[in-house]
């Protein structure tokens, strides 16, 4: 299975590819219609693609993969029940008010403390502390 890196750094690349097929498409044309010279089309395509990969090292954490949703950020952590748990209620993590539901039919009172397991949307599904 590929690394993360590797699976980030070959979606760049795939990403390159159009404006590569787009600049030779239009070496190409300069070069039949205007005359360009083939090796001064070939520096300028293998320029631009030197830029592209060394730019990569700058713009790697914008393509890397993370959390779909903010509250898959807080899976594995802990939260303060504000409103019963009776399965369904609100915890507050990290100061912030998130819609929780216990996992299991047991209820929670307000000022337990409960475990985030796993997030659905913007709700939290939680266990209580082990």
């Amino acid at each position: 299975m590929p690394r993360a890196h590797d699976r980030t750094f070959l979606r760049y690349l795939l990403l390159q590819v159009p404006g590569w097929v787009l600049l030779a498409a239009l070496l190409f044309v300069l070069r039949t219609e205007l005359g360009l010279s083939g090796w001064l089309a070939a520096v300028i395509l293998i320029a631009w693609t030197a830029k592209d990969l060394v730019l990569y090292r700058f713009v790697r954490s914008a393509y890397e993969e993370g959390p779909a949703s903010a509250a898959e950020h807080l899976v594995g952590g802990h939260g303060v029940v504000t409103e019963p748990l009776t399965p369904r209620g609100y915890i507050r993590v990290r100061g912030e008010l998130w819609r929780a539901e216990m996992r299991s039919a047991r209820e929670m009172p307000v000022g337990s403390t409960v475990r985030i397991v796993s997030a659905r949307g913007l709700t939290l599904h939680v266990d209580p502390p082990e």
